[in-house]
């Protein structure tokens, strides 16, 4: 391990960051070319950060192309999903009253049958006047509940 050490230390050059920073500025003085020549710890640093200033370049080039939305889109979207979901919550009111006239429908209906015969005549007059003391504030509370919400 020590020997490594030693070895990667002794391996460096004096001219390596210079190298790296001039090609990172994108001017290469004639001095650092001749000794490129000569330095192989310098030519691999010169072709490692050529690389990477291409991919560097690529990347930047793809994130370009890439469309981003524009801020008033973005605003005309949020406010397109607002409306939707008012308009949601002010429909389900109005879907609860249809269940529950539903309801009222078939009890009414099956009360109307069951006045057929003479003797359940008062059972049906109460049932229709209790489904109508339910009915009828259950659906004023959601009508005022449905315009509170909007």
């Amino acid at each position: 391990m020590l020997k490594m050490r030693e070895e990667m230390e002794t391996s460096g050059c004096q001219y390596e960051s210079i190298i790296a920073a001039s090609l990172a500025n994108g001017e290469l003085p004639e001095n650092l070319r001749v000794h490129l020549t000569g330095c192989a710890v310098c030519a691999e640093v010169h072709s490692v950060a050529g690389r990477m200033l291409q991919f560097a370049d690529g990347l930047a080039e793809e994130l370009a192309e890439e469309p981003r939305p524009s801020a008033a889109s973005m605003w005309w979207r949020l406010n397109l999903l607002m409306r939707q979901e008012k308009a949601r919550r002010a429909q389900m009111p109005l879907v609860w009253m249809g269940r529950i006239c539903c309801a009222a429908i078939a009890i009414v209906t099956g009360l109307l049958v069951a006045t057929m015969p003479g003797p359940v005549r008062p059972a049906a007059t109460v049932g229709l006047l209790a489904l109508g003391a339910v009915a009828l504030p259950v659906a004023i509370a959601l009508w005022g509940w449905s315009r509170s919400k909007i």
